[in-house]
């Protein structure tokens, strides 16, 4: 099973592990998708209306 991993970084949700999420982008200097916090709410939200687990 492989982790998620979420962070903050300069008023973005930052997130490993992970290969789609709504309200999200790429970042390609890291490989990682970002999310601006103004949406956190929203991005909580599907989180926790989805099932993540294997």
């Amino acid at each position: 099973m492989s982790r998620a991993i979420l962070g903050y970084d300069k008023g973005t949700i930052s997130m490993q592990g992970i290969a789609h999420m709504p309200y999200s982008n790429l970042d390609p200097r890291t490989n990682m998708l970002r999310d601006f916090a103004l949406y956190s709410k929203d991005f909580l939200d599907y989180l926790a209306n989805v099932n993540l687990s294997d």
